[in-house]
């Protein structure tokens, strides 16, 4: 007899024959005929594809590696279809990896990274879908260029940070401005405001104060009236002024009744 662990399936063969398959748990076996000829984990498995040179589009060298996992679904088919079914999808990873690196120029390479995990993976699980294989997922660990490239790389990230600074700057410094101007705008129009309503409360105090003295001093004007004010003339002085003109009309009034 033997014992199958759970998520692990054995392949039995009958006087070399494919004779069944064991599931988890006890099994028994006929000593001398039954033999264990394959042993699977339908677990899910990382195969890891081991660090390699590959050729951009753009004829730039990269070294890379990445991981695969996989998953068992027919242990019949991966028993007897293909021969040590690990390698041989490691092999099938590796050689597609190259080809699509092959397809994709330096700068898009960075940038479309699941892209070409997506492609990988379609690619192999079409193929590993026939041996009793699921490819899950493919993923890129590192992607390493040649010395020169990440000088060059790293120069026109620095370029790329300045004039982003640059720009900030200057859209700052044209933002402040525009401020400043609006702020002196709207001050200079809030203080003509101010000055003119100023002006206004002033001329209708005088007219109204005019107006006063116009009732009080009936006999000398009945129509006093804002333009009795001379040349730098303060109320007060057009006070002064009415009561002088008063005095005189009466005193003329005197002389003439004595006549």
């Amino acid at each position: 007899f033997t014992i199958v662990p759970e998520k692990h399936v054995f392949i039995v063969e009958r006087l070399g024959k494919y004779h069944r398959m064991l599931n988890p748990g006890l099994n028994f076996l006929i000593p001398f005929f039954d033999f264990l000829s394959y042993k699977h984990s339908l677990k899910e498995q990382a195969i890891s594809i081991d660090s390699q040179t590959a050729i951009t589009k753009d004829n730039v060298t990269l070294t890379l590696d990445g991981v695969l996992f996989v998953r068992i679904i027919d242990p019949i088919m991966a028993s007897y279809k293909i021969q040590d079914p690990q390698q041989s999808v490691k092999l099938l990873a590796l050689t597609l990896m190259r080809s699509e690196i092959g397809k994709m120029k330096l700068d898009t390479l960075f940038q479309e990274r699941a892209s070409l995990n997506r492609a990988i993976i379609e690619k192999v699980a079409a193929t590993t879908l026939g041996w009793g294989i699921e490819c899950l997922r493919y993923e890129i660990l590192n992607i390493d260029p040649p010395d020169e490239i990440k000088k060059s790389m790293q120069y026109e990230a620095e370029a790329e940070r300045l004039k982003r600074k640059d720009i900030l700057t200057s859209e700052g410094k044209m933002i402040a401005e525009i401020n400043i101007a609006q702020g002196i705008k709207q001050s200079q129009i809030l203080s003509a405001q101010g000055e003119s309503e100023s002006i206004n409360i002033v001329t209708q105090s005088e007219a109204q104060f005019l107006d006063l003295i116009s009732g009080a001093m009936g006999e000398v004007n009945t129509s006093v009236s804002y333009t009795h004010l001379r040349a730098h003339e303060t109320p007060e002085h057009l006070v002064c002024r009415l009561l002088l003109e008063k005095k005189k009309t009466s005193v003329h009034h005197l002389s003439l009744l004595q006549h």
